[in-house]
């Protein structure tokens, strides 16, 4: 049933539409009193039985009384009530009024349509007590205008062999109109909202209520028409919802709820390039349900959330990381005692390091565009953060990819600068001690081939000459460590030549054993020759 027929004013006033001032007030009157002592009135026009009880209050009359002083808004409501200007207005008012009561829209506009061409001027001049500017021509609009706010003439197949043309297209210019005030609206309360929270509770609201309304329009609807813009703006503001959600809520489960306004707007995107940005944050919060840890452990998940959320919105530093990833490990190892290794587990622990480790990027390359005090100080600190990231749990890709490669390239940057040393063992793996491999074997090469090719018979003599043209080998080694690794400072350059002096010593005993071997050989061979 029409409110604007069971609510309708004139009803609750208990008059004809085309009453007289004296007579609305001479009912009114009467109507409050009654309502002050609690005493009901009833009238002819109540219809009780056909509409239902009225509510006559002293609010509920003082309202209906203020609802009939503009001209548009009295004639509107008279509309959907009952004449008695004449026989003829008063039967053709009262079949509009029982058609929509039976919900029998495409006869009650053609009746209406009929009543107005006819009648027009003359309903008019019963409703209006000055001069008007409206015309019989503008029934029409005030008609379908009400009747179309609360019906949905979208969703509903109409005659229309029996509406007149230029009421049919009116009618459609009105359904379309409704539709476009409600979804602007709804763009603009969502972007005046301050909270993802709120933002997605208005945007799923508007999709319960109205989403196979809208939805079925963007699917039929033309190019030119005044909705196609607006229901991909729609579009793409849904999408900036969905995403601030997944972002900014504290709810762990948001992918699932971003993931329904992404999936409403894709239906009703109208542009390839928003109908793209859908699909694509679609398929990313499709992936991350994916590995969202189940309801049974939401009490860790929202802790986890809340710190990631928390974090995201600080003023992200390193120490501030640490302290983050310090609390979010106390979380997860609840977590872990109760999934084990698990896919999920080991997502929500990356996600923790990833968070983390990208403020660390973010913080040591500002710092190297700072002065070397600056650059020392963030290597240090990001070194630490980086060691404490590594006893987290993580999946092999993630670790290998992401966090591996990283934390490698950090200690590189730590160690040029002195901030760390190499262990032994660091230094004798083989990516490590390529070169010192070559240096040696060049060495002992330049030995033996000098104590040989000498030709005066003074083997120590050659393998000496053949020590110092291998020794050479030996400071390109240190050129090396002492560009790859000490960088520029003091400390770095007193190193430099302490491990000079190594590689001179090792090189002089090298020589000396090689020698030692050169000889006991040359001397074996001239016996056996003897």
């Amino acid at each position: 049933m029409l409110n604007i027929i069971k609510y309708n004013p004139y009803r609750i006033l208990g008059v004809y539409s085309d009453a007289s001032k004296m007579e609305i007030l001479a009912n009114a009157g009467k109507l409050k009193a009654f309502a002050k002592v609690k005493k009901s009135l009833s009238f002819p026009l109540d219809y009780q039985e056909l509409l239902g009880e009225v509510e006559r209050t002293e609010t509920s009359i003082d309202s209906a009384l203020s609802s009939i002083q503009n001209e548009t808004e009295k004639i509107k409501y008279a509309l959907f009530w009952f004449f008695r200007v004449s026989d003829e207005i008063k039967s053709a008012q009262s079949d509009i009024v029982l058609s929509l009561l039976r919900e029998n829209y495409d006869l009650a506009i053609s009746q209406a349509a009929s009543l107005y061409a006819m009648h027009g001027r003359e309903i008019l001049s019963s409703l209006v007590y000055e001069n008007s500017s409206l015309n019989p021509d503008g029934l029409r609009d005030i008609f379908l205008g009400a009747l179309t706010a609360e019906v949905d003439f979208s969703q509903i197949i109409l005659d229309k062999s029996v509406i007149p043309s230029d009421w049919y297209v009116s009618l459609k210019g009105q359904t379309e109109g409704n539709l476009l005030d409600q979804v602007k609206g709804v763009i603009s309360d969502i972007r005046n909202s301050k909270t993802p929270e709120s933002k997605y509770q208005i945007a799923i609201s508007n999709i319960n209520e109205s989403g196979q309304k809208i939805e079925d329009s963007a699917r039929s609807i033309d190019s030119n028409s005044p909705l196609y813009p607006v229901f991909d703006n729609y579009a793409d503001e849904l999408i900036n919802c969905a995403v601030d959600y997944q972002r900014n809520s504290y709810d762990y489960y948001a992918d699932k709820k971003a993931y329904i306004l992404a999936q409403f707007a894709n239906k009703i995107a109208q542009f390839t390039k928003t109908k793209t940005r859908c699909q694509e944050n679609i398929e990313i919060f499709k992936e991350n349900q994916s590995t969202l840890l189940p309801e049974a452990y939401a009490s860790e998940a929202q802790r986890i959330r809340k710190l990631r959320v928390d974090y995201a919105k600080s003023e992200k530093t390193i120490a501030s990381g640490k302290s983050f990833a310090q609390a979010a490990s106390e979380i997860l190892s609840i977590i872990k005692a109760k999934t084990a290794s698990s896919k999920e587990y080991l997502s929500c622990s990356e996600d923790v390091v990833n968070d983390v480790l990208t403020v660390v990027i973010d913080q040591v390359n500002e710092a190297m565009h700072g002065s070397k005090d600056e650059q020392y100080e963030t290597l240090a600190e990001a070194y630490e953060v980086t060691n404490y990231l590594g006893t987290f749990d993580m999946g092999i890709d993630f670790k290998t990819d992401r966090f591996d490669e990283n934390a490698k390239t950090l200690k590189v940057m730590c160690l040029r600068r002195g901030i760390v040393k190499r262990t032994f063992t660091e230094m004798l793996r083989a990516e490590d001690s390529s070169g010192w491999q070559a240096a040696l074997f060049i060495q002992i090469a330049a030995i033996i081939a000098g104590a040989i090719i000498t030709d005066n018979g003074d083997v120590g003599g050659g393998a000496l000459i053949g020590l110092f043209a291998g020794s050479l080998i030996w400071l390109c080694c240190w050129r090396d460590r002492c560009e790859d690794e000490m960088g520029d400072t003091l400390w770095g350059c007193i190193s430099s030549f302490g491990c000079l002096s190594f590689f001179l010593m090792a090189g002089i005993f090298i020589y000396w054993i090689t020698l030692k071997g050169v000889k006991c050989v040359i001397n074996e061979i001239k016996e056996e020759l003897q």
